[in-house]
């Protein structure tokens, strides 16, 4: 067992830490990849795979549902992360594979998931792998994992700190394995969610105020309906167990109609698709309704992409509707939602910032705080009574 206490280990931690990035990067590269063949098999599949969620869903949550009953014990769900690095216990050396396998099946079931849970936990199981100190590394490779996910070396840094309470040591450590991930993943071309944001973008101040007021609210209240359903929803299907299948069937039904297909996965295909030229609420509502559904269920994921690619669209489709720059909608509103679910403001601005610029912070951190003010104490990644 390593330990983190021990001070001729030092040299040794530091090596771990970069070396620790460069097989997050590869394992988060796989996963990625991964994700790309499987919406393949559904955008050039054969007519018949339109109808495979109505059976993948249900089928795929019962294989990931045996797979944790009779393993040993490892987290499926940040929140149960959370949990571990207080109170460690015995993981299951398998935590890694078992993450990245069953990311994939979850992906290759046809439901609305997220990649960024996926990437923490695959990147936390290492710990248990390497039989290093739980409490201590579990929470560098994580946030080392989120940097691998998100393509920001200080993002895995505010992350971890606000998850969960870090020393300045584990700071440096995944600062410097994060630097080692992305840069990997940007050697292997692998490209970011967003792009950077035109530099041209001129928006008076009184015009930028606007925006920032309409959509601070407008996202803060729709934020505060999405975690009061998925408290609500997770709370009845941990009391009765038959409706998570009743749910994971229904949800399997809706993807079998055409219209549904572009809610799949990650939701990407969105950014390039929908027309910015008009108004797209009902794709963000539907796709924060069955992402909801998706993970509630039990499949494996996360929200992170679902709920960014939902907050860009809502971001232009309100500043399009009352005038405003539909440039500037789109980023404010990129990663509002999810700091307002997750209670991660600043891991959302330094997200925010990598693609908008620095001399916005003013602007992201006004519109973040008005939301987060508005959308409660409440987190997606804490128990609900930890928040109440």
């Amino acid at each position: 067992m390593i330990s983190a206490d021990k001070k001729d280990t030092s040299y040794f931690d530091l090596f771990f830490a970069l070396l620790a990035g460069a097989l997050i990067a590869f394992l988060t590269y796989f996963l990625f990849e991964g994700m790309v063949q499987v919406r393949r098999f559904y955008t050039q599949g054969p007519l018949w795979v339109r109808y495979a969620p109505i059976l993948l869903i249900p089928l795929i949550l019962v294989v990931l549902q045996v797979v944790k009953r009779n393993s040993l014990y490892f987290p499926t769900k940040i929140t149960e992360f959370k949990s571990t690095v207080q109170n460690p216990g015995t993981i299951s050396p398998m935590m890694s594979l078992y993450h990245l396998v069953g990311t994939l099946l979850s992906h290759l079931s046809g439901a609305s998931l997220g990649r960024e849970s996926a990437a923490v936990l695959m990147s936390a199981g290492l710990a248990s792998l390497f039989r290093l100190n739980w409490t201590f590394w579990s929470v560098i490779l994580a946030g080392i994992g989120f940097s691998s996910a998100t393509g920001s070396s200080l993002a895995g840094v505010f992350f971890a700190t606000e998850l969960i309470k870090t020393q300045i040591k584990q700071k440096v450590f995944i600062l410097l394995g994060s630097m080692v991930a992305v840069n990997i993943l940007m050697t292997l071309r692998h490209s970011p969610l967003l792009p950077m944001m035109p530099e041209d973008v001129q928006v008076g101040f009184w015009s930028k105020l606007g925006l920032v007021i309409c959509l601070g609210l407008a996202a803060g209240w729709m934020i505060k309906l999405y975690k009061y359903a998925y408290f609500k929803i997770g709370k009845l299907i941990e009391t009765k167990t038959s409706w998570r299948f009743v749910i994971a069937f229904a949800v399997g039904l809706v993807f079998c109609l055409p219209f549904f297909s572009t809610y799949q996965g990650l939701g990407q295909d969105a950014l390039s698709t929908l027309n910015v030229n008009q108004k797209h609420f009902d794709f963000v509502f539907l796709k924060m309704a069955l992402t909801l559904l998706s993970g509630a269920v039990g499949l494996w994921g996360g929200e992170f992409v679902p709920l960014v690619v939902s907050g860009f669209v809502f971001g232009q489709s309100l500043a399009l509707a009352l005038g405003f720059s539909v440039v500037l909608g789109g980023y404010l509103g990129a990663y509002l939602l999810f700091s307002s679910a997750t209670r991660l403001k600043w891991t959302a601005i330094c997200l925010a910032l990598t693609v908008m610029g620095i001399s916005w912070i003013f602007w992201v951190y006004l519109v973040s705080s008005l939301a987060g003010s508005i959308a409660g104490p409440s987190s997606i990644y804490d128990d609900e009574h930890e928040t109440n």
